[in-house]
């Protein structure tokens, strides 16, 4: 969810599912996007936040790189909405 006025994103509000055992909410990735405007670098900077931290077990390495790509796509598609 993205609140986006002149411009710039006023609220966010990212959860991430099917990356892990059980859904989360980022709050990192929030606060990456809070007063930025929703271009390219905004929103890879919010999908890299949303992975900080992330550790990948034996078969799932690749779930950390597509939850930051899928993030930035999905923050720019709902951008695109306001």
């Amino acid at each position: 969810m993205l609140d986006i006025q002149s411009g710039a994103i006023r609220q966010a509000r990212v959860a991430l599912g099917g990356v892990a055992t059980k859904p989360w909410r980022s709050s990192d990735a929030e606060a990456a996007l809070i007063g930025k405007h929703a271009g390219d670098e905004a929103l890879a900077a919010a999908g890299q936040a949303a992975v900080k931290g992330a550790k990948a077990q034996k078969f799932n390495a690749f779930k950390i790189e597509l939850a930051r790509r899928t993030l930035a796509v999905a923050l720019a598609n709902a951008a695109a909405l306001t």
